[in-house]
């Protein structure tokens, strides 16, 4: 889990990333696709860490993605 600069709680599951915002009561679920082609969609989270510039850097058991969340995803 992971709680960023916008007080959104990231959390990473073996079924993909989630986003609870915690001033809306909000729960998103989201899909995250992979550039390789035996992996459709990476589902296996395993850590989650965001930097300066409010991007959220997801381990998964396919390698590391970059996730922005200013884009629509």
């Amino acid at each position: 889990m992971w709680l960023d600069t916008d007080t959104i709680l990231w959390i990473g599951t073996d079924h993909g990333l989630c986003s609870y915002q915690i001033n809306k009561n909000l729960f998103t679920r989201y899909r995250i696709a992979s550039d390789a082609p035996v992996i459709a969609d990476i589902k296996d989270i395993r850590t989650i860490y965001e930097d300066n510039n409010e991007t959220l850097w997801v381990g998964t058991n396919a390698g590391l993605v970059k996730f922005s969340k200013k884009e629509d995803n």
